[in-house]
C-alpha cells in the first residue's frame, strides 16, 4: 500500500530531526483516535525506534535505518488493514508531518560548572579516571 510506504518513510525521516516530538505526537494521535488500547505501546515503540535511528545516523548505519523503515511499513500496513477507516486520518496526519521542518537534530548537552577557592574541578565528555 502506498500510504504505509509513504508513512514509514516520513516517520523515519523525521525521527532524526528537531520536529520529531511534534511528529510523534501527531502519529500517536492517529492511534489514540482509532486504537486507543494500543496508543501507549505505540509511543514506547516510536521512542525505541527513534533511538535506533539516532544511533544509526551518528554511525552511518544506513541498513539499520532501512530496517526500521521496513518495520514501520509493516506496522502501518497492519494498522490500516485492521482499521480501514483510519486511512484518511493517517493521510491528513502525513500531510501535517510533511510540512514540519526537516532540520537535522543537533542534540547535545551544555555543561556549566564553576570551581571555587582551591578545590579540584573535573569535567569530562566521556570516561574519566582519576588516580590520586
Amino acid at each position: 500500500m502506498a500510504a504505509d510506504i509513504d508513512a514509514a518513510t516520513t516517520i523515519v525521516a523525521l525521527m532524526a530531526t528537531d520536529a520529531w516530538r511534534q511528529a510523534r505526537s501527531l502519529l500517536a494521535g492517529v492511534w489514540r483516535r482509532n486504537r486507543p488500547d494500543q496508543a501507549g505501546c505505540l509511543e514506547v515503540e516510536l521512542d525505541s525506534a527513534e533511538r535506533i535511528v539516532a544511533v544509526a545516523r551518528r554511525g552511518g548505519a544506513g541498513p539499520t535505518e532501512g530496517a526500521v523503515r521496513g518495520d514501520w511499513r509493516r506496522r502501518i500496513d497492519e494498522f490500516l488493514t485492521a482499521n480501514p477507516g483510519a486511512r484518511d486520518d493517517l493521510r491528513e496526519t502525513l500531510r501535517q508531518m510533511a510540512a514540519l521542518p526537516r532540520q537535522e537534530s543537533r542534540r547535545g548537552t551544555l555543561v556549566y560548572s564553576r570551581g571555587q577557592y582551591f578545590g579540584r574541578h573535573y569535567q569530562s565528555a566521556g570516561d574519566l579516571v582519576i588516580n590520586d
